[in-house]
C-alpha cells in the first residue's frame, strides 16, 4: 500500500469520524464545523489523486481494499453527519450546509448506493427537497441556488456511480430525479425558450 494513499485514507477516516461525533452537538460553532468539512474534502481529494497514481497492480488492489473497508465502517456515519449539518444549517447558514454536501460528494464513489440511500432515506429526501427548492417549513425562504446546486451535484454523483443497471434503474424510479430535471429545465431560460445556437 503506497504511503501517500495510506496516510490520506487514514486522515479521511479520522476526520470523518470526528465530524460525525462533532455534528451530534450542533451547538459547536459553524466555523469549527466548516474547518472539519473542508479538511475532510481535502483528504478525500488527496486519496483520490493517490489512487490514480501509477503504482504496481498489487498496490492498487490493496488501495481498493482499504477504501472498501473504510466505506463499510464509516460511510453510514459520514452520510448521517453531513445530513445533520446540511439539515440544521440550510436556513441559518446555507454556505455551511452546501459545504457539508460538497464534502460528502467526494466520498459517494466510495460507498455502495444502499449505504447512501437505503440506510439513510432521510438524506435522499433532503437532497431532493433542496434540489427542488422546497423550503424547510412554511415560513422559511427557499434554499439559495448554491445549496440547490450542491444537492443536485450529490444526486448526479449518485446516478453516475458504476453499478448494476437494474440497481441504477431502481434507484432512479424510486427517487424524484425526473421531477428535479423537469423543474430545473422549466426554470432555465435557454431550455424553456429553445434558445442557444439554432434556436428561434
Amino acid at each position: 500500500l503506497s504511503l501517500s494513499l495510506s496516510l490520506s485514507l487514514s486522515l479521511s477516516l479520522s476526520l470523518l469520524r470526528s465530524l460525525s461525533s462533532l455534528s451530534r452537538s450542533l451547538s459547536l460553532i459553524p466555523a469549527a464545523l466548516s474547518i472539519f468539512l473542508n479538511s475532510a474534502a481535502a483528504a478525500a481529494a488527496a486519496a483520490a489523486a493517490a489512487s490514480k497514481a501509477s503504482v504496481p497492480q498489487t498496490h492498487r488492489l490493496a488501495n481498493e481494499a482499504v477504501k472498501g473497508a473504510m466505506s463499510e465502517r464509516c460511510m453510514p456515519d459520514v452520510v448521517g453527519a453531513c445530513m445533520c449539518v446540511a439539515a440544521e444549517y440550510r436556513d441559518s447558514s446555507p454556505p455551511l450546509a452546501a459545504g457539508a454536501l460538497s464534502a460528502l460528494r467526494r466520498y459517494i464513489d466510495w460507498a455502495s448506493l444502499p449505504i447512501i440511500s437505503d440506510q439513510n432515506p432521510q438524506f435522499l429526501a433532503l437532497l431532493e427537497d433542496l434540489a427542488l427548492g422546497i423550503p424547510s417549513h412554511a415560513s422559511a425562504a427557499p434554499p439559495p441556488d448554491t445549496l440547490r446546486c450542491a444537492a443536485a451535484e450529490c444526486l448526479a454523483q449518485m446516478v453516475s456511480k458504476k453499478m448494476d443497471s437494474v440497481d441504477k434503474l431502481g434507484f432512479i424510479n424510486k427517487s424524484r430525479l425526473l421531477e428535479i430535471v423537469l423543474r430545473w429545465a422549466a426554470a432555465s431560460p435557454i431550455l424553456r425558450t429553445g434558445g442557444g445556437r439554432g434556436g428561434g
